[in-house]
């Protein structure tokens, strides 16, 4: 059996962005900003492990926080393209998602000089014809494909033929899916790559279905938000029971997860997987 590999990867955001809180758009600029202070934070641990990850930064703070982007490519890391504005790509036209993420794209290829290859939809919303707009702006990779059978924010893909237990997915030649895993527990398919499962559940736990999951498929990818470390940020009391769960659960201790998984696992980035595959 091939040994598996193990891939980290980060959506660099803020607080703010996430799809459960009650803030706009236009709030954002009157906000705390927390997203520099976690992603130091997280870079720290990726070095004392000697780890070094796929960093999906969204436009909007990389125009804020050119430091940190450059930062994060003096670290060693892949910087990757997590859109600009932070919208779920089914609600937005074809113009308006190919204006967004060619935005960002050019933006990060402008403070980095290099060439984006990769790319993740927020709340992994992507759609089959958000693959063609990638390939038409010159992206290798989509990465936000969970393959799961229903959740109320995730996209799909129903112009492909996906197996869940494939890690990385050649969707055309020179472009590919790298997929979120999942673990298979009977006729359910539990979303496993990181989020509130990683919070939630005993660390333990989230590695025997890392154990599973590798049983089957080559690789583990895993995701994280610079958010996912902040037990401080600010509390939105009044948001109804399940955005609430969802974006506070686990927070005290998932930094100290997350220390368990560098020490346990050899990460690496998006690309230097697909570059054992000659991409």
């Amino acid at each position: 059996m091939q040994t598996p590999s193990f891939i980290f990867s980060v959506d660099v955001e803020d607080w703010f962005h996430s799809e459960n809180l009650p803030v706009t758009y236009h709030d954002w600029p009157n906000l705390e900003s927390r997203v520099t202070r976690n992603t130091e934070k997280l870079l720290s641990i990726l070095d004392k492990y000697q780890i070094k990850g796929t960093f999906f930064i969204l436009g909007w703070v990389a125009q804020r926080e050119r430091n940190l982007v450059l930062e994060i490519k003096a670290r060693g890391h892949e910087i990757a393209c997590h859109g600009f504005n932070h919208q779920l790509v089914y609600r937005l036209s074809e113009s308006e998602f190919k204006d967004d993420t060619k935005k960002a794209k050019d933006l990060l290829e402008d403070i980095t000089g290099g060439k984006i290859l990769g790319y993740r939809a927020s709340n992994f919303s992507i759609t089959d014809r958000a693959i063609d707009i990638l390939r038409e702006l010159g992206f290798g990779y989509d990465s936000s494909l969970c393959p799961v059978f229903y959740h109320d924010r995730y996209g799909k893909l129903n112009n492909y033929q996906i197996d869940p237990n494939a890690d990385v997915i050649q969707l055309h030649p020179g472009f590919w899916e790298v997929t979120i895993p999942v673990w298979q527990i009977g006729k359910y398919s539990l979303p496993w790559g990181g989020g509130g499962y990683f919070r939630l559940l005993p660390y333990p736990l989230y590695k025997i279905g890392i154990k599973s999951i590798v049983k089957k498929r080559p690789s583990f990818l895993f995701y994280i938000h610079p958010r996912e470390i902040d037990p401080g940020q600010p509390y939105f009391a009044q948001i109804p029971w399940m955005g609430r769960f969802r974006h506070y659960v686990g927070l005290k201790q998932a930094e100290t997860r997350l220390n368990h998984l560098c020490k346990d696992y050899k990460f690496q980035p998006i690309k230097e997987k697909l570059g054992i595959m000659q991409v």
